[in-house]
């Protein structure tokens, strides 16, 4: 099976909603482990980039929420990550596990994809597979021919089949600094914050005509896909169009993420709730 890395993370508060563990902590830990896992057995990510001029963009990230952990119940969260090159080394599979207190709280899925460095200053990039002399630091356990599931497009339709669409709304932003990796561009791992920002408006401003919405703000999220198609640059303007679908036993919110005129779309996110 793939090498795994091992991290064992002191808790703090900001871990924690008062419901379970930040869906944005999942992701920024889940990318700390890939990292650590580059460090270890491939090359340092500084290096990967300077000197190979590669680097790796995300592609899509499936969340799953398994066993309920809250912040009392441990002060030590540990991540084990491990990587699969897949699709004829077009593309790199992470899953990562989060444990505490004898629990599986959640696992992450992350698929990505190798792009060659262009321009050294704003690290503009192009597709590419991930070249031979880095292929052969991969085991064989760890390399698998076959292309990642996708999990939205599926899913986008089972929901919007079978749920009825009980609010819609949007919420607006522009990128700052905070939310931005080293080449100026929106991190991922921000994606939770902007569409809760959304979908906490909707629920909050909307539960009376919508009891149903009130699921989101008092239970656990147990579910969240997304798929990532084009960033955001520093001081670039965007929407959040979100909409909320929901059946007899269940809820969930489908944000759609776009340009500030609307006409680009950047990304799609599917939040569930059981």
């Amino acid at each position: 099976m793939p090498r795994a890395v091992r991290l064992d993370l002191a808790v703090d508060t900001s871990f924690y909603t008062a419901l379970q563990l930040q869906p944005r902590v999942l992701l920024a830990q889940s990318f700390r482990a890939l990292a650590s896992w580059y460090k270890c057995n491939l090359v340092p990510f500084p290096e990967l980039i300077r000197d190979h001029r590669l680097g790796t963009v995300i592609l899509s990230i499936e969340i799953r929420y398994l066993e309920r952990l809250q912040f009392f119940d441990s002060d030590t969260l540990t991540v084990e990550a491990g990587l699969t090159l897949r699709r004829r080394a077009s593309r790199l599979e992470q899953t990562t596990t989060f444990s505490a207190a004898g629990r599986t709280a959640a696992q992450v899925r992350t698929v990505l994809c190798p792009v060659a460095i262009l321009e050294e200053q704003s690290l503009s990039a192009t597709p590419t597979p991930m070249p031979p002399e880095l292929v052969r630091r991969f085991r064989h356990d760890e390399i698998d021919e076959s292309a990642p599931a996708r999990s939205v497009p599926p899913l986008l339709e089972f929901l919007r089949s079978g749920h009825d669409q009980v609010a819609e709304g949007e919420h607006r932003f522009r990128i700052a600094h905070h939310q931005c990796e080293v080449a100026e561009q929106w991190a991922f791992i921000e994606v939770p914050a902007l569409t809760e920002s959304s979908r906490e408006a909707i629920a909050v401003d909307r539960c009376a005509a919508s009891p149903v919405l009130k699921r989101c703000l008092a239970q656990p999220m147990t579910a969240l896909d997304l798929e990532l198609y084009k960033p955001y640059f520093i001081f670039e303007h965007g929407v959040v169009r979100t909409e909320a679908l929901a059946s007899p036993s269940a809820l969930a919110f489908v944000h759609e993420l776009r340009s500030g005129d609307g006409q680009e779309r950047h990304g799609i996110v599917v939040e569930r709730y059981l």
